[in-house]
């Protein structure tokens, strides 16, 4: 159908690090990866569904983080 869309995002989280005089951002720190992707379904001219997964890499010992949502659209 016409409206349908599919994307993709790559980019930093941010940086990962301990809390100091210089706060979270600073020089040690390591950047984290961060991935997502999307598929806009056009159910009807006033309704799209986008399901969507995304990925966050982290470092200095934490979890990477997957997750997943579903946006729904009404247009009045």
């Amino acid at each position: 159908m016409k409206g349908n869309a599919l994307g993709a995002a790559v980019g930093s989280a941010g940086q990962i690090g301990s809390f100091g005089t210089k706060g979270i951002w600073f020089e040690d720190a390591e950047e984290t990866l961060a991935v997502e992707l999307w598929y806009k379904f056009q159910v009807t001219d006033n309704i799209s569904v986008t399901p969507a997964v995304f990925y966050i890499q982290n470092d200095n010992g934490f979890d990477d983080t997957v997750g997943g949502l579903v946006k729904t659209t009404f247009k009045f």
